[in-house]
């Protein structure tokens, strides 16, 4: 299954990568050397690389001294890595120049083309010392402990410049054995012309007759040539003489060679003297010679011919510098302090401005495309740009210069993919950048605008606002909601808060908690800003009401065992009054006579006022519906008052109240009898 898959997947890959490559314009992604000069040694091999993308159907080709490069034409030269890298299989004066490489393809209407920096080869060069058929010496005399000094005429012809050093030979002998110089006592120096300085001479350098000569090394090619002339040195006198420090030589002011930025900057003040002086150096700030310990810089002096030299050097160490000369224990007002200023300019070759480089650019069709290309240096560097490797033509009103340093691009259109070099230069080097142009489709709502809804707090619980936008493949959309004042400050609603009423969905919609809704918090406007970092597409979202919303009271949170208490005291206050309903409801009746004769239509009050208390003889007449004759359950007639007694048991009669009531009146050892008389009657009272 997994091989019969393969092929599917590699076409898949294949079918991505050259959907991919249709829209990207070339670029060079691998340069031919990491220097813009290289050397080659004759009858030597070199490989330039070049490694390029985009497309569809991408050409890489070379240019040799500004022209394509035909593999008919150049038979030391080859393809090699896919086509790409450039191999020159044999240096020759032949291949010596210029090299680039370049990458194109047809992308709609449009020829794109990118292009990688230019390199130089250069053959490494060093012309040799005029030939003679014997050494000639020149004689020179001086007088013991004094100084001297020898002067090299090296060749003109070297590349790179050859580096000068000096030795000592018999000339007596045939292939004599070259001797390099002890400069135990520090006493010989060289200077950057390639003048041996002796700063003070003693008999041994006589060199027992042996000449002083100078030989040229170039480090690239790997040759060093000797003079076949050269000098003898006799000195006179017998003690040597006190010699005052004088300053013989010092570093030239490079006006036209100026120090650069990064370099070291390495100054001389040969000084002879007998005994050797002592070298302090400074700087003129402001008139005053100042330490350079004092002013920050990374700098050392050479023990050997005390040479100073600052380290990485900076546009603000231009300016005066000052060597002062002194045998030890000497001062100036002694007159034996020799002294010498040296002018240093520093410049710069250019460098990029931070965000200044040219950068590649998605620009949305319709819109004006601006690439920058300034870089710092002095001279001040000058920018030029090119399109597609050819001059631009600004009479067309698509392109405009509107500063040094800026190009515009009119009015994109679909069919404006092009690829932009930018060269910045002045006369220490360049900086080269090719930088490609896209189009894109713009970012558009794929959902209406403005979006309005009405709702009723009363009965409506949320609201729900979509967002959804639609751009360019090449280009992802992302969605942000704010929330809007009626000042019309925006305020971002988080995705990830969720202590506010708001809620974005992962599908971009913004959800509103409606329940929650405080006029004094929240606002009635809203907005999505949908944007693919080119262009963006923006959703309005309207809040209205039909009823005032109620304000959300926020109290603070509650002690929930008070309401445990609460309920406990009322669930005790329920007991006790269900138990006292119980106790009511269980109580005897009252049977007060008062109530049953005014029930019968008698008034016992007035009855009582005219004829005072009599006995009371019930009436013959049925009781009145309703009224009780007996405690029973039965209802029987009364024979007599002892009948009326007897049904009571042992009861002392006079335990009746006034009102004939018997309620209360029992005690414990009351017993009821049983009913054993059928007689009735009545009961005088």
């Amino acid at each position: 299954m997994g091989l019969r898959w393969t092929p599917c997947l590699f076409s898949l890959v294949l079918l991505i990568c050259s959907a991919i490559a249709q829209d990207t314009p070339p670029e060079i992604l691998v340069q031919p050397a990491t220097e813009r000069l290289i050397y080659g040694a004759e009858d030597t091999s070199a490989e330039l690389k070049c490694k390029a993308q985009g497309g569809p159907n991408l050409d890489v080709y070379w240019k040799f001294n500004g022209a394509r490069v035909d593999l008919s034409n150049h038979d030391k030269l080859e393809f090699t890595g896919f086509d790409s890298n450039l191999k020159i299989d044999k240096i020759d004066a032949s291949v010596e120049g210029t090299y680039q490489c370049f990458a194109s393809a047809v992308i709609g209407t449009t020829t794109a083309v990118s292009m990688s920096d230019i390199v130089t080869l250069k053959i490494p060069d060093l012309e040799a010392f005029p030939t003679r058929e014997s050494f000639l010496s020149k004689p020179e005399s001086q007088e013991l402990g004094k100084s001297q000094s020898f002067k090299c005429e090296p060749p003109r012809a070297s590349i790179p410049e050859a580096i000068i050093d000096w030795e000592t030979i018999d000339t007596g002998v045939t292939n004599p054995t070259p001797v390099a110089l002890d400069n135990t006592e520090r006493r010989f120096v060289i200077d950057a012309e390639g003048t041996l300085h002796i700063l003070y001479t003693k008999m041994s350098d006589e060199q027992a007759g042996r000449m002083y000569r100078c030989k040229a090394n170039n480090v690239k090619l790997g040759v060093t040539y000797s003079n076949f002339e050269g000098y003898t040195l006799t000195l006179t006198g017998i003690i040597p003489t006190s010699q005052t420090p004088h300053v013989t030589w010092k570093t030239p002011t490079a006006s036209e060679s100026p120090f650069l930025v990064g370099n070291d900057i390495t100054l001389q003040c040969i000084v002879t003297g007998n005994p050797l002086p002592t070298i302090k150096w400074t700087k003129i700030v402001d008139g005053q010679s100042t330490e350079l310990a004092n002013l920050g810089l990374t700098y050392n002096v050479d023990p050997k011919d005390q040479a100073l030299t600052i380290s990485n050097a900076k546009l603000t160490d231009s300016g005066t510098y000052r060597c002062d000369a002194s045998k030890e224990g000497e001062t100036a007002m002694e007159g034996r302090i020799s002294s010498a200023n040296i002018e240093v300019t520093v410049e710069e070759a250019p460098k990029w401005i931070n965000g200044s480089e040219p950068k590649n650019m998605l620009v949305t069709i319709g819109q004006t495309a601006v690439f920058r290309c300034e870089a710092r240096g002095v001279p001040r560097p000058k920018s030029d740009f090119l399109v597609n490797g050819a001059a631009i033509d600004f009479n067309s009103g698509k392109f405009a210069r509107t500063d040094d340093f800026d190009l515009t691009v009119k009015e994109i259109t679909a069919d404006d993919k092009m690829v932009i070099q930018c060269n910045a230069s002045n006369k220490h080097d360049y900086l080269f950048a090719s930088v490609f142009l896209n189009p894109i489709l713009p970012t558009v709502l794929d959902v209406g605008s403005p979006q309005k809804e009405t709702l009723d707090q009363s009965k409506d619980k949320e609201v729900v606002f979509t967002c959804r936008a639609k751009s360019d493949p090449l280009t992802t959309i992302t969605y942000t909601w704010y929330s809007e004042s009626t000042n019309g400050d925006l305020t971002e609603i988080s995705r990830t808060d969720e202590s506010d009423i708001y809620t974005v969905t992962d599908s971009n919609s913004l959800r509103i908690d409606y329940t929650q809704f405080d006029k004094d918090k929240h606002s009635n406007n809203y907005r999505c800003v949908a944007s693919n970092q080119y262009s963006e597409a923006i959703v309005i979202a309207e809040l209205t009401h039909t009823t005032e919303p109620k304000p959300v009271v926020v109290t603070a949170e509650f002690p929930f065992w008070i309401i445990g208490v609460v309920i406990a005291v009322a669930l005790l206050l329920l007991v006790v009054i269900i138990i006292v309903c119980l106790l009511q409801r269980n109580k005897g009746e009252s049977y007060l006579v008062d109530e049953k004769e005014r029930a019968a239509g008698h008034d016992p009050e007035k009855e009582i006022a005219d004829s005072g208390f009599h006995d009371y003889n019930r009436p013959d007449e049925e009781p009145v519906g309703g009224s009780r004759a007996s405690l029973t359950d039965s209802i029987k007639p009364l024979e007599s008052d002892a009948d009326s007694m007897e049904e009571y048991g042992d009861i002392d009669t006079g335990k009746f109240n006034e009102d004939g009531s018997f309620i209360g009146q029992y005690g414990t050892d009351r017993k009821r009898k049983p009913n054993m008389s059928n007689n009735t009657g009545h009961t005088d009272v």
